[in-house]
């Protein structure tokens, strides 16, 4: 009888403890999981840079948080430091860590976006039948967020990435993420990241939001059920080396009139790991691809093309069966206001890019938000080839000048930036703007 009652105060004692730690987790879940909270040094976290460690299994996911009065936009702070004890030059453009927290929602088919949670990088459950698995119902986006100089933590227009994922949506048939609403979670992925945003100059958290149809369906329709998620990984340069070495390659095409090339549609860019992996193998950093009749230039596998005249004057394909760029279009109007005074640039023109064009321009260069302006040292294309200064003086100049308002170095005349910290919903930044341009040429 007294080992039966001692055994049952055994039990208490462990059923209590487990709703204590229950309780903790709940309420406190990012200083019990070993999260720091907002404005928390990133030092009481033990760095996982580069040690391989496993992903999370589905069910070891664990929230660290959800939506609430993240509703309550009232700033947050103070910002983080980055990380101690990383060396994050050699970083280069890959998922070095997985110690990072993700933003994951669901929605139905015909319903709406509402809330989400915050977990730590791991697997998310999917059946074999999921639409995105069996007829690639996917999209995703590239954005990255900067330290700068004042250790304020901004991302890079992220209303041109929501208003784009959106577009995309409506042409996959996907139920569209609302802007304030893509730009919110971000804002909160950035945040739980924030130690792993690189020193000012150095490089840059990236963002990668992904909209998927994850329910599951034999026929050949819109998925029932959709997820959108955003994981985050810092990043450096993205091409190695001074400049990139490009292929031009007549075998494949990226995109074609009236296809899906302006859609950043996930199923866009397996079929260019082909003519990479060649291109590479030949000692190119990336492949360059042509229009339709073979003519012009169109796009890299995953970046826009710029080149610049003996006459100063910066050339750029037009848009139509191509993806619109952030990067791309922040360049052209970027180059058009330097174009307006004393510079360099003497005009921008958007158009067809004859490859004859290109190969007897004087210098060159791509860009996307993971390879930022990347100039080229080299172009090859049916035996001809053409070696330019990398990076020439107009790309120096657009280098330079970007990465300047992207860590505040000059003032953001243009409204690029959005503080995540300071207006954590974006409300305040959607208002400041209204009507969110677009991408125009």
């Amino acid at each position: 009888m007294l080992r039966s009652r001692g055994s049952s105060a055994i039990v208490i004692v462990v059923t209590l403890c487990v709703a204590l730690v229950g309780t903790l987790v709940s309420v406190c879940p990012r200083t019990f999981l070993g999260r720091p909270p907002p404005g928390r040094p990133a030092s009481v976290r033990r760095p996982h840079l580069l040690s391989g460690a496993p992903i999370l299994a589905a069910q070891q996911l664990r929230q660290l948080g959800q939506r609430s009065a993240a509703a309550d936009a009232q700033p947050v702070g103070p910002v983080p430091d980055p990380r101690p004890g990383i060396d994050w030059e050699p970083l280069g453009f890959g998922l070095t860590t997985r110690d990072t927290v993700m933003a994951v929602a669901t929605c139905k088919l015909g319903g709406e976006w509402g809330e989400y949670k915050m977990v730590p990088y791991g697997t998310i459950p999917m059946e074999p039948a999921a639409t995105v698995l069996n007829y690639g119902q996917a999209l995703f986006e590239g954005m990255k967020a900067y330290r700068t100089k004042e250790n304020r933590i901004v991302i890079f227009r992220p209303e041109m990435n929501a208003l784009r994922m959106k577009q995309g949506a409506e042409r996959f048939m996907m139920p569209p993420m609302p802007e304030q609403l893509f730009m919110e979670i971000v804002g909160e992925t950035v945040r739980a990241n924030a130690d792993w945003v690189p020193p000012a100059g150095v490089g840059a958290l990236y963002l990668r939001p992904l909209l998927i149809g994850s329910g599951g369906a034999l026929g050949v329709a819109p998925s029932k059920e959709y997820s959108f998620i955003v994981y985050a990984a810092p990043v450096t340069q993205y091409f190695k080396g001074g400049g990139a070495r490009m292929l031009v390659d007549r075998s494949h095409q990226r995109a074609a009139p009236l296809g899906a090339g302006n859609v950043k549609a996930a199923g866009n860019y397996a079929p260019c790991f082909q003519t990479q992996h060649q291109a590479k193998a030949a000692g190119f950093s990336d492949v360059i691809y042509l229009d339709v009749g073979g003519e012009n230039i169109e796009e890299a596998a995953a970046s826009n093309f710029f080149c610049v005249g003996s006459d100063g004057i910066l050339r750029t394909p037009a848009l139509g069966s191509i993806l619109s760029g952030v990067t791309r279009d922040s360049i052209i109007r970027l180059a058009k206001d330097l174009a307006s005074g004393d510079s360099l640039i003497k005009g921008v023109e958007v158009g067809d890019v004859s490859l004859d064009t290109a190969l007897s321009s004087s210098e060159a260069f791509v860009t996307g938000t993971g390879a930022g302006i990347s100039p080229l040292e080299h172009l090859s294309a049916d035996g001809r080839s053409v070696d330019f200064p990398a990076p020439g003086p107009i790309s120096k100049l657009l280098q330079d000048s970007i990465r300047d308002i992207q860590v505040s170095n000059v003032p953001d005349s243009f409204n690029w930036l959005w503080d995540p910290f300071q207006d954590p919903t974006g409300t305040e930044r959607l208002a400041k703007l209204g009507k969110i341009d677009g991408f125009k040429e």
